[in-house]
């Protein structure tokens, strides 16, 4: 129905429309075709990471045969900040039993806000109870943490916090989304209450004093600065993360750490020391990138 139009046209059409709610718009494609199970999950799973992080200009019309659909619609929800959640990823083989030659399917809904604070919004209660049951999972192998909703399939970084009568507890996580949200979860539970090097490994007689808080990070946004001041002007407290880097020195502080450190010049001194470096320090190699989080805390 769209023709050989420009991609451009098919987002000025749901710019046009959009807003007046006697509209509806389908945005309909297959994804691959006649490969194998194994190579097609492959594929259909890189078509997918393209459009849930709204970089499709490497899409071909071999992955997604409604391309310029596609196109059309991911260009709109990254001009309104609206973010494509995924309602499922699958193949024919799995009402046909072929695996030899498939069809893969995707689909996804537009949600008018991002992928986090829409976990925020409705899976908050889920994530702080599989967190606490995979930490249970460590003395009773009968605690169960299976099943979790596709928008946990795409990629995604977080922190797991624990705290024991307001005090750390462990806190680890990643900063780069390079797995599926749901195994950065797990793992980082994990890692917190049994693999944080600060801390001794939690006792099974602490796990109900526990407090945990989940951190869901956003991409990371490269900062361009000509000096440090410059820098420092740039960062807005209380909003940004933080990471800093220079040659093989690295740092990192969440939103949350202003809490303890509001003014910048010290937050940004403290993260130098966390790296390694003098307070005083600052190069021509020196980066910083900035982030957001959404921040799901148990009351």
């Amino acid at each position: 129905m769209v023709g050989r139009t420009e991609p451009q046209k098919i987002t000025e059409i749901i710019s046009e429309y959009y807003d007046n709610k006697d509209f509806g718009f389908i945005i309909s494609s297959d994804l691959s075709h006649f490969l194998d199970d194994k190579k097609a999950q492959k594929l259909d799973g890189e078509t997918a990471r393209m459009i849930e992080s709204g970089n499709i200009q490497e899409l071909r019309y071999e992955q997604a045969c409604g391309a310029l659909g596609i196109y059309g619609l991911v260009e709109f929800a990254n001009k309104r900040k609206y973010s494509l959640i995924r309602i499922n990823l699958i193949n024919s083989s799995l009402t046909s039993g072929n695996k030899s030659s498939v069809v893969g399917y995707g689909a996804w809904f537009l949600y008018e806000g991002t992928k986090n604070k829409f976990i925020k919004e409705y899976y908050s209660e889920y994530l702080l109870n599989l967190c606490r049951n995979v930490i249970l999972s460590k003395f009773n192998k009968d605690t169960l943490y299976t099943g979790h909703a596709p928008v946990f399939n795409q990629l995604g970084a977080c922190f797991v916090t624990l705290k024991k009568n307001n005090n750390l507890r462990g806190c680890i996580g990643s900063i780069i989304a390079h797995q599926p949200l749901i195994n950065d979860i797990v793992e980082h539970a994990k890692d917190a209450a049994f693999r944080d090097p600060r801390f001794n490994p939690v006792e099974q007689n602490e796990v109900d004093s526990l407090t945990i808080d989940i951190s869901i990070l956003s991409e990371l946004q490269p900062m361009t600065f000509r000096d440090e001041q410059d820098l420092l002007e740039q960062i807005v407290p209380f909003r940004d993360g933080i990471i800093i880097k220079d040659k093989n020195r690295q740092a990192v502080y969440l939103p949350s750490v202003w809490e303890d450190l509001p003014d910048k010049a010290m937050f940004l001194n403290s993260l130098k020391i966390k790296a390694g470096l003098p307070p005083e320090h600052f190069s021509d190699t020196f980066e910083a990138y900035r982030f957001s989080t959404v921040y799901i805390e148990e009351k």
